[in-house]
């Protein structure tokens, strides 16, 4: 159990004296105790995906990870209807997209 310490109140102050817990040597803060049973509690970190490994990746959010999609099945953007409104400014961004990754 903690020791107690009594504080005498600062001058001119009128309150009662206050007790505060004193730490026992070899005990660490409680608040770094709780910080780590926290960090005890958490998930481990997710390893970061190879994103240069895949051309598509799947979100698992039971494991809160992203898996590389082994075989993509690929649509010609032609062949979709009923997207015409979206079409051109997702080819657009896509071509933008490409170039950017081919420049890192």
């Amino acid at each position: 159990m903690a020791k107690r310490v009594e504080i005498a109140p600062s001058e001119g102050a009128v309150s009662k004296s206050k007790s505060l817990p004193m730490r026992e040597p070899g005990r660490s803060h409680p608040g770094a105790r709780i910080a780590a049973a926290l960090e005890r509690l958490a998930p481990p970190l997710a390893a970061t995906p190879e994103f240069e490994a895949a051309d598509a990746f799947v979100w698992h959010p039971l494991g809160r990870r992203l898996a590389p999609v082994v075989r993509v099945n690929r649509v010609d953007m032609s062949l979709l209807k009923g997207i015409d409104r979206v079409r051109e400014p997702a080819a657009r961004e896509y071509g933008a997209l490409r170039a950017r990754a081919a420049g890192q």
